[in-house]
């Protein structure tokens, strides 16, 4: 099943990342699948249905590898999100 958008961007204000796990009720209830715009400007998708995850993590053409989907990533630029960045090079 593909994933479901619900049309409804989350905007996680946490002031340079040090809340981003404090706040995972507002996409989940938002929806199985939403976009959410981080801080820095960094856009992602929330994804909180274990089926979804699995199918995109096993989905040839999903990469955690940054330089695969944002052609203006450099490594470190974002101090918060290169810890959940760097080292991802596999498919």
């Amino acid at each position: 099943m593909p994933p479901v958008h619900t049309g409804t961007t989350v905007v996680l204000d946490s002031h340079g990342g040090d809340r981003l796990y404090a706040q995972p009720d507002e996409p989940r209830a938002a929806g199985p699948t939403v976009r959410a715009a981080l801080p820095d400007g960094v856009d992602a998708w929330s994804v909180t249905r274990g089926d979804l995850v699995k199918t995109l993590l096993t989905h040839p053409d999903v990469s955690r590898d940054a330089r695969a989907s944002w052609p203006g990533y450099r490594p470190g630029a974002i101090p918060w999100l290169y810890p959940r960045t760097a080292g991802s090079r596999t498919r």
